[in-house]
């Protein structure tokens, strides 16, 4: 609940409890205002000061049909650019399954003109089990599609790693590089890339 702008149609179905830097939202039969839709369970948000740190979790927040569990914590380290790490440990439940996903040391670097990423993470749904890599994989703002690094997916089981290689005309033209294992490469038109 938000004095005098509300996000729940009854704000007493709205608690807070703060600690420090910490505060825990716990939301019971609330109704989003704008929506309509039914929110229940908890959220924590919490601040470290040294070394900058923000995290937020989620006890078993439900929003309509969707269910969502686990953290995600974001550092912050000085430079030029600054980067930003993140850990996440997340799972959602909709009426089509479970998804979960982990990111671990996902950094991302940031100015005016770029965004960089790189890291790793997994993400197991019904229909995907895979380990993922994000290596350089740089945007020059306001492309729609990175210029430059690698994603690679390795889905468990047989199967051999997939990489896609972004190159410097992918944001004009939207064509990837794409390996399967140790197959010749080929190439992939991302269709996102150029729509306007």
């Amino acid at each position: 609940a938000v004095a005098g702008n509300s996000i729940v149609t009854d704000p007493a179905c709205v608690a807070f409890d703060w600690s420090g830097l910490s505060v825990t939202v716990t939301m019971t039969g609330c109704t989003l205002e704008a929506t309509g839709m039914p929110v229940d369970g908890a959220l924590t948000l919490a601040v470290t000061i040294k070394p900058p740190t923000f995290s937020m979790s989620f006890g078993a927040l439900s929003i309509g049909d969707a269910a969502i569990d686990g953290g995600v914590t974001m550092s912050f380290s000085g430079g030029d650019p600054p980067i930003i790490s993140t850990d996440a440990d997340l799972s959602c439940t909709t009426a089509s399954g479970e998804t979960h996903l982990t990111l671990t040391d996902l950094t991302t670097s940031a100015s005016a003109t770029f965004i960089g990423v790189s890291g790793g993470g997994t993400i197991e749904s019904a229909t995907l089990n895979a380990a993922l890599t994000l290596d350089g994989v740089t945007w020059v703002i306001p492309d729609r599609c990175p210029s430059a690094g690698l994603l690679v997916v390795d889905e468990a089981g047989d199967f051999p790693p997939v990489t896609v290689t972004f190159l410097p005309t992918t944001p004009d033209d939207g064509v990837v590089q794409v390996q399967r294992g140790g197959l010749p490469p080929g190439t992939t038109t991302l269709a996102f890339c150029t729509e306007g």
